[in-house]
């Protein structure tokens, strides 16, 4: 972040490319898994219990997100930057809980913490475009991951697994998903040569 500039975007590109796929891929375990987790914990896979863990659910990719511009902000030793983001996205989140709490339960508690996470990630990236305007993030891959994200959550629907519906669901999706993300090329090349153990002459900043 000192010294190298071009090496802070570099690793700040491949980090949200990877942040936005683990989290879309635990997202999408935990949506498509609330029925099955469920009826573990209450012995129930239906009711508000599960419709407050799939809105809860849907926070999960932002925090991967959160993490990793908090990564960036830290690096950049913004540090009042974060402390007031934190603060205005606490301030944010009794509001909402304050309001919906006595209106809805349990649901609107689960919608209030995932705005809160919401909107701390639009203040991070507030605080960093405000820091370093030049850092900016690519979304090429954005587009991809929604369709991998599709493809299994499809393919989760439409197989019926006998005798075993609600694991099943789980199952397809996280098998479906990552051979989904690799056929698209949603993951980093650097993530597979990683995850594979196969070197490679480090990529320039602006390779894809």
């Amino acid at each position: 972040a000192r010294d190298d500039q071009e090496r802070l975007a570099f690793a700040l590109d491949r980090t949200f490319d990877t942040a936005i796929a683990a989290g879309a891929f635990l997202t999408l375990l935990t949506f498509m898994g609330a029925p099955l987790a469920m009826s573990v914990l209450t012995g129930h896979a239906d009711g508000p219990p599960v419709e407050v863990l799939r809105i809860q659910s849907l926070s999960l990719i932002v925090i991967f997100l959160n993490v990793s511009f908090a990564s960036a902000l830290i690096a950049l030793r913004r540090n009042l930057g974060l402390i007031v983001a934190n603060l205005v996205t606490l301030a944010f989140t009794l509001a909402v809980a304050v309001v919906l709490i006595p209106l809805h339960g349990a649901l609107g508690g689960a919608i209030a913490a995932a705005a809160g996470e919401w909107s701390l990630l639009g203040s991070y990236a507030f605080v960093l475009h405000r820091a370093r305007p030049d850092l900016r993030l690519r979304y090429g891959r954005v587009p991809r991951v929604a369709l991998a994200a599709a493809i299994s959550a499809a393919a989760a629907a439409l197989i019926h697994v006998p005798h075993f519906p609600n694991l099943g669901a789980v199952m397809i999706v996280g098998v479906a998903f990552p051979l989904a993300l690799i056929a698209v090329r949603g993951l980093p090349r650097e993530l597979l040569d990683a995850v594979i153990g196969r070197d490679r002459a480090p990529a320039r900043a602006g390779a894809r």
